[in-house]
């Protein structure tokens, strides 16, 4: 699973990334699929959001097509 570019670089270390998450999630304020891509997400083919993640490839959006 690819990590949440907006928790990573809110989180500014790998100890407070998953206290971040977390935290986020108990709220009720979970990052969006969009924010989890990053800023160089690219568009899902499928449903055509910028979700796909910036470094991997992965569709945080839920599709199954990833960017080859």
């Amino acid at each position: 699973m690819s990590a949440c570019e907006k928790c990573w670089v809110d989180s500014q270390n790998a100890q407070h990334y998953m206290d971040l998450i977390n935290e986020r999630n108990a709220a009720g304020r979970p990052c969006t699929p969009e924010e989890q891509a990053g800023p160089g997400a690219q568009p899902c083919p499928s449903c055509k959001r910028m979700t796909l993640h910036q470094y991997t490839g992965e569709p945080m959006c839920g599709c199954k097509e990833r960017n080859a």
